[in-house]
């Protein structure tokens, strides 16, 4: 019932790279998660185009090892925020 008349995208990762060579930066040595700001790195890019003006809601679903429970960024104008799992009313 509460995704009801909801479209939900949930995206796992952006960084493949990082990803199989367990490492937090991409192949051209970027933090993507310090990328949305100026989106300087492909995957940023892509992902970007592919979900803004799109979706009325984002959820941004980050993990921090050091960190106990849940946390969330709020948005501003200064700061894009990754959407990790975003949703789009229909």
């Amino acid at each position: 019932e509460i995704f009801e008349g909801l479209d939900v995208t949930i995206f796992p990762l952006l960084n493949r790279w990082g990803y199989t060579h367990n490492a937090r930066r991409n192949s051209h040595h970027k933090d993507l998660n310090r990328d949305f700001k100026h989106a300087t790195q492909e995957e940023t890019k892509n992902h970007l185009k592919f979900v803004e003006g799109y979706y009325d809601i984002a959820l941004c679903l980050h993990e921090a090892s050091k960190a106990d429970g849940v946390f969330m960024y709020k948005p501003n104008a200064k700061t894009r925020i990754p959407p990790t799992c975003i949703g789009r009313r229909y």
